[in-house]
């Protein structure tokens, strides 16, 4: 059939018509005074106080600093509360409010003993006051930074060490309830604490260089065990090391920092006061602590307190030091691995990986130890696991105890690590637990039974077999019975292969008939003979691979013999051993088999056939393939799509020549379609196949599995070249695998042409169609519309036009599209519906749009609320790259978008980049370039997208947030149904 060339030409343009894919923080400046503590709170606050401890004999002098050059924290007058009133409790010390730079002079500083940085920020001390501050702590003083004092210092190294660390992002954000372990559980600072781990709701810092355990002593963590801890967004340390709080010496000096404090309610929580309290008393110099840098403590301290997910290298350091010690050291070690274990102080993680340092060494310490863990519930496991590989006779003896003065419950453990040390004195406590109704504690007791495989371990399990036949007994049987083969003691390893093929289940029969052959090798033959014809099914299936290993071409004749007197189900089985000791003997028969109009016989010979059949039962092979049984039909099938008998494509390929009946030719494309013959889909592009019915459901269901974009072309050719009822089924098919393209800029020509093409043959039909597929397919909604427009405005057929109007205001709606509507007229019927698509577009159009930003994503609920300290803040400093997307969700005309971030200081791009829907792509330039400022207006000069990106290009400690986001001077907190995005 020869194709018209308008038709040709339009091909390669409609392909990218229907192959489109889709397009895709804050606070008020710092005051000058600041405001009192709710009456409230403050009774909150002293009802929360701890203890007081004996006053100094002088009381202590303590300045409260505050300033704020960045970020200004509310809770600031809270903290200086809850210190006021604790030194209040018994006039411990008198405190100085002060925000004046001023004060960090030597005589000034001179006058306290206790400089607090309470949330302070970004600030920029001149040489001679950063000189005075560190000579103040060098020189004995206590400096305490409570929360936000890590956000300072940032081109101050020393002073930045002195704190312990500098600020980088807060993962973990102030509305969460987080969760918190004592990294040092025995510090006196921790006291406060009466559990090992708590929880708190506060906004928590991670911290960068020079933060280090080789600087300071840590206190306290993020539990990183609590999946809600470890995803959080913004984590980023790979060692897995979130402190909070620590303490560490400055020269004569001493350092506390605490890193809470940003919600006001951490002042009225009674553990975290006690521990910020005793470290102002640290700092004070009243109160003596260890301020050994973590990384510096004995390891065998920092176990104690450690966690799985930590660093193992005070693990790996013991093992070291117990390798290198001698005698007395080791004895030494032993004594404080002991120590350590009975600690309950100690994590259970510390204390579980000591009973498993414990479990190499040879004292009967260590042993003890041991058996003392055995009877503790949450160390068991890793007690027995430890005596599973202890060199002494005494662990033996501890797991035996075990066994003979404990329970049956918490047993399997200690069964399992005595089979794995073969502990032949344990078979009286396991052959006691063979009688146990616990299914799972006769398994454990049997495979160690089958483990230790001693004569008396091997008679107890024969005995308890024997005497009840017990099934659940099998597996360690077949277990003890490989082993005992594999070790050379073939007599005992017959007794029980035996034994199970005897008067085993059918899993265990089968399971054991390859031991017994190994053993006794040909003289199985009757044997397997006998199971391929009475045996259950598994015991069936084992002889048969077994048999050809045994077999010759002579010794095999008995079999085929008998093939007549074999029940059904066994003649596959016969014939598949037949053809692998004897195919040229076997063919015959299976071909016999074939040419019978008996549909159970044809099946199982072409269970074989497909492997060791030749050219000439290709024949024999389709005329079942399509015969109307399924029970021979689909063996078959299955013969002639997978397997490979010679000359099986080229036989295919023969039966679609013109003069085969049409279900010959359907069934032989449906076989070269699961063959994924190459040359099948050439052949397809022929629109003879379609004419019939037949040929024509098969050919599609093969296009539809294998056509690519290579093929659209032609497929779309085809569209135009077969019949009206073809045509719907093949729009399916090019629904299917145009998604692949990218090509949107020749939609709209391309869907023309083809519109064009349809209106030449008069077809409203085909035209329908390729409004309809237009729909279905995945491109951008403003191509759509295009689409839809150009039919609409081509189209003639007033139902057709009414239909395409319908769905360009439903899913195609745009600015574009409503001045389209705008300009349309017609009937009484027409204007109803225009009226309506109107209506629909408008509302469209007035809709908020949905926002996504790469970082803060959980605060962009902000911009929608009409409170002006409300924010949305990408959480941590700007860098190139940080992007906010405004998704119009329809193509909309945009003069301007205004970001205003007048509530926060600084935090606005200083260079940022905009991109609209057709620069989303990466090697894309942007629309234009611009300098933010506190109030950012971005010119768009009424550009028709549904998409705006912005990207912050320049890198500044700052944040990026905004307060308010107008479009076209409207702001979102006014538009109605908002709906904030991720």
């Amino acid at each position: 059939m020869r194709m018209n060339p308008r038709v040709f030409f339009f091909t390669a343009l409609f392909v990218a018509v229907l192959t489109s894919p889709p397009v895709p923080s804050v606070a008020a400046p710092a005051p000058d005074v600041l405001p009192e503590v709710p009456a409230d709170h403050v009774a909150k606050i002293r009802a929360a106080l701890p203890s007081p401890a004996p006053a100094p004999e002088t009381p202590r002098r303590i300045l409260l600093f505050w300033r704020c050059e960045g970020f200004y924290h509310s809770a600031i007058p809270w903290a200086n509360r809850a210190i006021q009133e604790m030194g209040a409790m018994n006039k411990a010390w008198t405190c100085a409010v002060s925000k004046d730079m001023a004060v960090f002079t030597p005589e000034r500083l001179a006058e306290y003993d206790v400089v607090v940085f309470n949330s302070t920020t970004r600030l920029q001390p001149t040489d001679e006051q950063l000189q005075a501050l560190l000579d103040f702590v060098r020189g004995g003083g206590g400096i305490v930074g409570i929360h936000a004092a890590t956000d300072n210092f940032y081109s101050d190294p020393e002073a930045a060490q002195m704190m312990g660390g500098l600020f980088n992002k807060h993962p973990w954000h102030f509305k969460g309830m987080w969760s918190f372990v004592l990294d040092d559980p025995g510090h006196r600072l921790n006291q406060a604490f009466e559990e090992l781990t708590f929880e708190a709701s506060d906004e928590i810092y991670q911290f960068k260089d020079p933060y280090s355990r080789e600087r300071v002593r840590v206190l306290t963590r993020v539990d990183l065990s609590q999946a809600s801890n470890l995803e959080v967004q913004g984590r980023e340390r790979d060692d897995l090391d979130h402190a909070i709080t620590w303490v560490r010496s400055e020269g004569s000096g001493r350092v506390f920092y605490f890193g809470f404090g940003h919600n006001n309610a951490i002042y009225w929580n009674r553990p975290l006061m006690r521990h910020l309290y005793d470290g102002l008393r640290f700092a004070a110099g009243d109160l003596e602590v260890d301020t050994t840098p973590s990384a510096q403590r004995d390891d065998l301290d920092r176990i104690a307190g450690w966690a799985y997910e930590q660093s193992r290298m005070p693990f790996e350091r013991l093992r070291i030091r117990w390798n290198e010690a001698d005698d007395a050291g080791r004895a030494k070690l032993e004594d404080q691995f002991t120590e350590a274990l009975r600690n309950t102080r100690s994590t259970l993680d510390g204390r579980r990986e000591i009973c498993r340092l414990l479990g190499h060494s040879g004292s009967e310490r260590a042993c003890a130890a041991l058996a003392e863990a055995l009877r503790h519930p949450d160390l068991r496991d890793e007690a027995c696991i430890a005596l599973g590989v202890h060199p002494s006779a005494e662990a033996d003896a501890a797991l035996v105890d075990f066994l003979a003065d404990s329970g049956d419950a918490h047993a399997i453990s200690v069964i399992n690590a005595a089979g794995r040390r073969r502990v032949n004195a344990a078979v009286p406590q396991l052959a006691r637990r063979l009688a146990s109704e616990d299914e799972a504690l006769v398994k454990a007791s049997s495979y160690a039974l089958a483990t230790i495989a001693s004569p008396p371990a091997i008679e107890t399990l024969m005995e308890a077999y024997t005497a009840e036949e017990n099934s659940i007994l099998e597996p360690a049987l077949l277990d003890a019975a490989y082993r005992l083969a594999e070790a050379g003691s073939a007599e005992n390893a017959r007794r029980l292969f035996e034994g199970l093929t005897g008067r085993g289940s059918p899993q265990s029969r089968a399971a054991a008939l390859p031991g017994l052959v190994s053993l006794r090798g040909r003289e199985m033959i009757p044997d397997l003979f006998k199971a391929l014809r009475e045996g259950s099914d598994p015991v069936a299936e084992t002889a048969a691979r077994i048999l050809p290993e045994l077999l010759t071409p002579s010794t095999v004749r008995p079999l085929a013999r008998t093939l007549d007197s074999l029940p059904d189900d066994r003649v596959p089985m016969a014939l598949e051993v037949l053809a692998r000791v004897a195919p040229d003997e076997t063919l015959p028969i299976l071909r016999s088999m074939l040419d019978t109009d008996e549909p159970s016989s044809a099946s199982m010979a072409l269970a074989i056939i497909g492997r060791f059949g030749e050219r000439e039962d290709l024949a024999r092979c389709f005329d079942w393939a399509a015969h109307e049984d399924e029970g021979a039909s689909g063996p078959a099938r299955e013969v002639l799509s997978y397997d490979h008998l010679p000359g099986t494509d080229k036989f295919l390929l023969k039966k679609l020549d013109p003069d085969t009946a049409p279900e010959d030719t359907a069934l032989a494309i449906e076989l070269l379609s699961k063959r994924e013959h190459p040359e099948l889909l050439d052949r397809l592009r022929d629109p003879a196949w379609y004419d019939d019915h037949i040929t024509a459901s098969a050919a599609l269901n093969a296009l539809k599995e294998h056509a690519t974009r290579d093929d659209l072309g032609p497929v779309i050719q085809l569209f135009f070249a077969v019949n009206n009822r073809t045509a719907p089924k093949l729009a399916g098919v090019i629904r299917k695998i145009a998604q692949e393209y990218k090509d949107q800029k020749a939609v709209l020509d391309g869907y023309r042409r083809a519109l064009d093409h349809a209106r030449e043959m008069h077809s409203t039909a085909r035209m329908r169609i390729l409004m309809q597929l237009v729909d279905y397919l995945d491109i951008p909604a403003h191509l759509k519309g295009e689409a839809w427009m150009a039919l609409i405005r081509e189209c003639e057929d007033k139902a057709l036009r009414l239909e395409a109007i319908q769905l360009l205001a439903r899913s195609a709606p745009s600015a574009s599209a409503l001045d389209f509507i705008s300009g349309l007229h017609g009937d009484a019927d027409l204007t109803a519906v225009i009226e309506r698509a109107h209506r629909s577009i408008e509302k469209a159009l007035s809709g908020p749009p949905e926002l996504t930003a790469s970082h803060g994503g959980g605060t962009l609920k902000a911009l929608f609320t009409p409170e002006t300290e409300d924010r949305w803040t990408s959480h941590q400093s700007r860098e190139p790259g940080m992007w906010l997307l405004i998704d119009f969700r329809v193509p909309r005309r945009v003069g301007s978008i205004t970001l205003d971030a007048s509530g926060s200081k600084n935090d606005f791009p200083n260079q940022y980049e905009v991109y609209t829907d057709d620069e989303q792509e990466a090697s894309a330039a942007p629309r234009l370039r611009g300098e933010g400022s506190t109030v950012t207006k971005i010119d768009l000069g009424g550009v028709e997208t549904q998409f705006v990106k912005i990207v912050n290009q320049s890198e500044a400690h700052q944040w990026w947030s905004i307060h308010d986001l107008r479009i076209d001077g409207e702001s979102l907190s006014s538009m109605k149904n908002h709906d904030a995005g991720k």
